[in-house]
């Protein structure tokens, strides 16, 4: 809860889009009355991206999967960045009654020439999220097709 307080403040931007250096300013995260939750757009690619891969988000930047993950519920966990040119909005969500929760938000400068690593550059509030969430190790590709495809 602390983390998800904190990442709310730290990572407004991601409500509105990718850290505001580019795109239109895309809605990615809604609230609802069970806390936030992805938008539309977000959701779709919460449930299909393979991790490690890159998607265009009309409005919002690069959407980035970095690991997929099983919490100590077993529900399915994704962690993710959206990236505009200068600035990066990391995230963690889990999937619970049909829907992707937002677990963290972060926001984060993006250096020319930086070098992204699976888990290794996102904001501090959402590692730290994943690190309170992540149950054993990360899902291999495998394990994560599998559970993406019991997602939908």
């Amino acid at each position: 809860a602390a983390s998800l307080a904190l990442g709310l403040i730290v990572g407004s931007q991601f409500m509105t889009g990718s850290g505001g250096d580019s795109g239109s300013g895309e809605t990615l995260v809604l609230a609802s009355a069970d806390g936030p939750i992805a938008s539309k757009d977000l959701a779709r690619v919460l449930s299909q991206l393979p991790g490690g891969e890159v998607k265009m988000l009309e409005g919002a930047g690069r959407a980035r999967m970095s690991i997929s993950f099983r919490d100590g519920d077993g529900r399915l966990c994704r962690q993710f960045s959206v990236e505009g040119d200068t600035a990066a909005t990391d995230g963690a969500a889990c999937w619970k009654a049909q829907q992707w929760r937002i677990e963290a938000v972060g926001t984060r400068a993006i250096e020319a020439g930086d070098i992204r690593t699976a888990s290794g550059d996102a904001a501090e509030p959402v590692l730290a999220a994943v690190d309170a969430l992540i149950a054993g190790e990360p899902l291999d590709a495998a394990a994560e097709a599998k559970a993406l495809k019991q997602a939908q």
